[in-house]
């Protein structure tokens, strides 16, 4: 049976989004369908450039940035709600920063609309604040997000992007050649309900259910689609874990962090088996009179961790309230995530890194699924505690509201997690809690040469009561702006491998400021943007890739920024030292753009390869070349595709280049400039093109910086009118 996605929309607007479970998105068009029920196992393949391994705010807005950017992507979805903590992790209150710094507002900057995405901006200015609650600026029932924004912004890209719903990773299949691995393709579970299975599969708790979701075998509820998913690319498909599991770094061999380290920025773990507290979120109703009390029959472990905390029972109601205005009262919706309320503080979700790489041989995602069950019951307990000290004897007016989440329980449909398994980048990079809180600016995080996104909030740690943590945690992390780089989004073992959201390269102090909403949707962008030019500029692994960050900046900012603006001052400032990609510090040589499969010789000032020199040239230089009888070839240009379409670029024998440039610091017929030494002029008199004009490599960041103020084409160009460079450096 096929229905139109207008369809599908009003059938989730007038019933639930739980009725979503039966629409999909295929290959074939922008069309969302219901399949027909399968009558026994069925294996189907996917080919796509780009595997979005999802579950997180961060791969909904990976998968679209790749698919915008035309590369076939395929969103591999384990619920029915893509959106992450937006709509299936339950926590519809977007968290953005709120604190000072001294007397700088950080909050006002973090939420100032030009250091956000531009999507993520108007989804939630048209979304607004229906619950009035006192969080956030936007708390809302999820299922008008999915309806109004999320569905039609996937139903638009249908053209280059593949959604599964209901579909969890499996298998990675890995190659090694000379040392170096990667993904070859990725085996996946798809699940469709059977008919006599209600609310779309989700009438069950996760952790009755969630073991079944990994099977490669039809069951009870279950009939099952085993997916392999490969590329036409050589070296396989570019593949983002987005997963709130890390479930392709586990599968892939990957390096990664769990749990806490001996220090912040250690790769020593200290405790993998002590992180974050986990929570089922929930939504109550305030009814209109008397109802029965529709909650499972749970009994929690720990009723004694519930209280108010510094608050009281209507800012409880109101903390994340999705429906209502004024005081608590009738024909409202209250979403619960309260500490300490509903986070479920007796145990850590994540397998020992030991036994998850046990279960590889047959994955179910590497959690313990005794934490899932009590943390369940720990939010039905906190239900019932709220429920009976309602304060003005109208306990029996509240119910859980199961529609709102699209569950048959009403907890969320996948827990709410605030860490996960984390990526450890090349060169064992990982982003500290240092490098959210001090620059030489004062106003930022330390800059980052490959930033391609940004975020801020305050380290927020909820911590468990079954473990010791190291005593440089109970420091807080008072985040500046910070800025997050390609090299984050990389693992040092898996070379067509990125991350994104909170499987980051990142320290377990670092994660606590980055992993909420506006973070992980930038961090999405930005890992889909490098996915994209992975693709389209054929570039083999992250190494290469991060050498090239220039190119990911200038995809990254057709939807988010990478600088942040503070006061209306950009920063980082023009001449503001960075952090150079080769790593060590503030200080340092900054990595210089040029063209693919070249790289630039300081020393000649030119891009080179083994056998050639890549200009433009001098007007002198080419003047000598045609008086040495060089003809057309002095003239001649070599075709390059750079941002996904051809630039010409000269070129000449390397050993004649040299031969004609010149012994001196700069080529021949320019000269170092008076303003800025390190590079080299042409006088109006000497260019061919009458103007002043200066001589690069440029570094990488300012390349960017020309394609940011719309420089095109020429930005690639290794020579620059001097007046455009001159603004470009803040002059």
């Amino acid at each position: 049976m096929r229905v139109s996605y207008s369809a599908c929309i009003t059938i989730a607007s007038l019933v639930t989004v739980t009725q979503l479970a039966g629409c999909a998105w295929g290959v074939d068009g922008a069309d969302v369908e219901m399949e027909d029920q399968q009558s026994s196992a069925a294996t189907a393949s996917l080919q796509c450039d780009v595997v979005v391994a999802g579950g997180t705010t961060a791969a909904l807005s990976a998968a679209l940035t790749a698919a915008r950017e035309g590369v076939k992507t395929c969103l591999l979805e384990p619920t029915d709600w893509p959106g992450g903590q937006l709509t299936a992790g339950g926590v519809p209150a977007v968290d953005f920063a709120w604190h000072k710094v001294g007397s700088y507002d950080v909050g006002a900057v973090a939420k100032d609309s030009r250091n956000l995405p531009a999507e993520f901006v108007r989804w939630m200015d048209e979304t607004g604040n229906p619950g009035g609650c006192w969080v956030s600026k936007n708390c809302y029932e999820p299922k008008n997000l999915l309806s109004n924004h999320i569905l039609p912004a996937i139903s638009r890209e249908s053209a280059n992007l593949t959604v599964r719903l209901n579909t969890v990773v499996k298998r990675v299949e890995t190659q090694t050649v000379n040392g170096s691995k990667r993904i070859r393709s990725l085996t996946a579970i798809r699940r469709e309900p059977r008919s006599n299975v209600t609310w779309g599969g989700y009438d069950r708790r996760l952790s009755e259910d969630m073991r079944d979701w990994y099977s490669e075998q039809d069951s009870a509820r279950y009939t099952k689609t085993v997916l392999t998913i490969t590329s036409t690319r050589p070296g396989g498909p570019v593949v983002i874990d987005a997963t709130e599991l890390g479930d392709v770094l586990v599968l892939s061999g990957a390096a990664y962090l769990q749990g806490t380290e001996t220090s912040d920025g250690s790769l020593t773990a200290q405790n993998e088996r002590c992180g974050q507290a986990v929570v089922f979120p929930f939504v109550m109703r305030f009814n209109q009179g008397p109802v029965a009390d529709n909650a499972l029959p749970l009994q929690p472990d720990h009723p004694e961790f519930y209280g108010y905390g510094n608050s009281n029972w209507d800012k409880i109601w109101r903390y994340r309230r999705v429906k209502g205005t004024g005081g608590s009262g009738p024909g409202q919706l209250s979403n619960q995530n309260w500490n300490p309320g509903n986070d479920y503080a007796y145990g850590y979700l994540f397998k020992s890194k030991a036994d998850a790489a046990a279960e590889r041989a047959d994955w179910r995602g590497g959690v313990d699924y005794s934490v899932l069950d009590a943390a369940e019951r720990h939010a039905i307990g906190w239900y019932q505690w709220l429920r009976a000290r309602e304060p003005n004897g109208r306990s029996s007016y509240l119910s859980i509201a199961a529609d709102v989440f699209g569950t048959a329980h009403g907890l969320s449909k996948f827990p709410y997690l605030r860490d996960t398994r984390r990526s450890v980048g090349i060169d064992d990079f990982i982003i500290t809690a240092n490098d959210l809180v001090s620059s030489s600016n004062g106003k930022t995080g330390r800059v980052f040469a490959d930033r391609v996104a940004i975020g801020v909030y305050n380290g927020d740690i909820h911590p468990l009561r079954t473990c010791d943590y190291p005593s440089y945690l109970y420091h807080e992390v008072n985040a500046l702006p910070f800025f997050i780089p390609l090299r984050a989004m990389t693992n040092k073992s898996v070379d067509n491998l990125l991350v994104a959201g909170k499987t980051m390269a990142q320290s377990f102090q670092a994660n606590a400021a980055i992993r909420l909403h506006p973070i992980e949707f930038s961090s999405g962008i930005g890992a889909g943007a490098a996915a994209a030019t992975m693709v389209l500029q054929g570039i083999a692994n992250t190494r290469t890739l991060v050498a090239r960050y220039a190119e990911v900046q200038a995809r990254v900012v057709k939807y988010a920024p990478v600088d942040w603006t503070v006061n209306g001052v950009t920063y980082p400032r023009p001449s503001e030292a960075v952090d150079p990609v080769s790593g060590g510090g503030a200080t340092g040589s900054p990595a210089l753009f040029c063209p693919p499969t070249t790289q630039a010789d300081a020393s000649l000032k030119m891009c080179v390869d083994q056998n050639n020199a890549y200009g433009p040239f001098t007007n002198e230089m080419v003047s000598a070349c045609l008086a040495a009888n060089g003809g057309d070839a002095c003239t001649a240009t070599h075709e390059f595709t750079i941002d996904g379409h051809p630039v010409r670029v000269p070129r000449w024998g390397r050993a004649f280049a040299v031969s004609l440039r010149g012994n001196g610091f700069c080529m021949r017929g320019s000269h170092p400039d008076e303003v800025f030494p390190d590079y080299c002029v042409e006088e109006p008199w000497q260019s061919a093109s009458g103007f002043r004009e200066v001589y690069g490599p440029f570094p990488m960041s300012l390349v960017s910086k020309c394609v940011q103020a719309g420089g095109g084409d020429p930005c690639y160009a290794n020579r620059w009118n001097y007046a455009f460079f001159k603004a470009l450096m803040g002059y």
